[in-house]
């Protein structure tokens, strides 16, 4: 929440949100806008009757969804509004307090339970200070690429699609309606488009005649084109995520094959990339990039090396089964650094695939090393693995949804997956 709606209405740049923002806000009179709105209190209190719950929640649901079917807003409950004028401007704090796990579960329940489809990406903070008894909550809604939101009240049989007026809060007509299921579809085409641009462009420009590996992932609501990633941020991203990524016989390693790797500017991206000058033997090749947008890409190819003792006679391209493990694992990291660091709450799409698709994958033995090609090793066609990952619903989540894309991968070949998604999250909780 570096830079928020109350920020840009403040002119300010980026910073903390926090209590001595919002004063300066009320001191100002910030006016609500179609992304930002005041909220004179929190309306999940246990000292209320059911039915003023139920009113409030239904209430609460209409506020998020009409965010959610915009661009996107900060919903900021404890503070009082003047209503004097023609627009809602802030007024004073009126605490909230106190606001426990419990009161912000409660929040997100009714995001997932009152609207249809569910609001996910919340980011919900509760805002107060050691010294003085002041406490607001914010709730910063993305846009959503599942809009239009629909909300029905509890005990109730209507539909409604809420969206923000300005500063006011009103319902969409069937014309309306009809536009933002246009738009979803639209945009899920874009986004199609955007992966399979992304793969061919990565295709394209770096492998060659050698089977290679490929992944790549998009965000569903990418980064603004003006925020920038500089080149420490990236080096760090790289770095931390070939830390993590578990030790493995040298010629396999994506931390072998890239960490000390040039870390280098591309157009709106970072990339590492080995050589044959840094590649071991001179034929196994690694490269990853991180794009502005928050894309991330991560390929390998084994050119045939399977160690120095390998005398397997195939002739054909080959990589080994246990390739996909380690290019997903890999690919795991590098996208929760980026996220991590770049801020972004968004899901994302994934797509794995072997070049050639008719590539024979070499099954590792319990020696550490690749058993020789037989004929039931041998695919007539390697399809690519297509996945949504759900960053939004937080780590574990997105590892498991990993850990589906390497099953997937592996039970082509007729074989399963040696990741493990509590693994991948046991190699963040070592390294922090």
């Amino acid at each position: 929440m570096t830079l928020s709606p109350l920020h840009m209405a403040m002119g300010e740049p980026d910073g903390l949100l926090d209590l001595a923002l919002i004063r300066r806000a009320c001191a100002e009179g910030v006016a609500e806008s179609d992304r930002l709105e005041w909220k004179g209190s929190y309306p999940l209190s246990d000292t209320r009757s059911q039915e003023q719950r139920v009113h409030e929640q239904a209430e609460m649901a209409k506020d998020l969804a009409a965010m959610a079917n915009g661009s996107g807003g900060l919903v900021l409950y404890g503070v009082e509004e003047d209503r004097q004028t023609d627009a809602s401007c802030a007024s004073n704090i009126k605490s909230v307090g106190p606001v426990d796990e419990r009161k912000v579960r409660t929040l997100k329940q009714v995001a997932s339970n009152l609207i249809y489809p569910p609001v996910v990406g919340l980011d919900v903070r509760v805002l107060d200070e050691l010294d003085t008894s002041d406490v607001v909550v914010a709730v910063s809604v993305p846009a959503s690429p599942d809009s239009p939101h629909l909300i029905r009240p509890k005990n109730s049989d209507l539909f409604g699609v809420p969206w923000r007026n300005g500063s006011d809060t009103e319902w969409m007509v069937e014309r309306q309606i009809e536009s933002a299921y246009r738009a979803r579809f639209d945009q899920r085409r874009q986004r199609d488009a955007d992966l399979t641009h992304l793969f061919d462009e990565t295709v394209s420009a770096y492998t060659d005649s050698a089977p290679w590996l490929v992944v790549v992932a998009s965000p569903v609501q990418p980064r603004s084109s003006r925020q920038r990633m500089d080149k420490t941020t990236a080096s760090y991203i790289f770095g931390t995520a070939w830390a993590r990524t578990a030790p493995a016989p040298p010629a396999i390693s994506p931390a072998w094959m890239l960490s000390g790797a040039e870390v280098r500017a591309g157009l709106r991206r970072f990339r590492q990339s080995t050589t044959p000058g840094n590649a071991g033997p001179g034929r196994v090749r690694g490269l990853a990039e991180v794009h502005n947008d928050g894309s991330v890409v991560f390929a390998m190819t084994r050119g045939g090396f399977y160690g120095p003792q390998d005398n397997d006679p195939f002739v054909g391209p080959t990589l080994g089964d246990t390739d996909i493990d380690d290019a997903c694992e890999a690919l795991f990291h590098l996208l929760w650094m980026t996220t991590q660091q770049l801020g972004i709450n968004s899901d994302y799409t994934l797509k794995l695939a072997v070049l050639p698709a008719d590539s024979t994958f070499r099954r590792r033995n319990y020696r550490g090393g690749f058993d020789h090609v037989k004929a039931q090793d041998q695919t007539s066609k390697f399809l690519p693995v297509l996945s949504d990952v759900p960053i939004t619903l937080g780590r574990d989540q997105t590892a498991e949804a990993i850990v589906d894309v390497a099953r997937d991968a592996r039970h082509q070949l007729n074989s399963d997956t040696i990741l493990d998604a509590s693994s991948l999250g046991l190699a963040i909780d070592l390294d922090d």
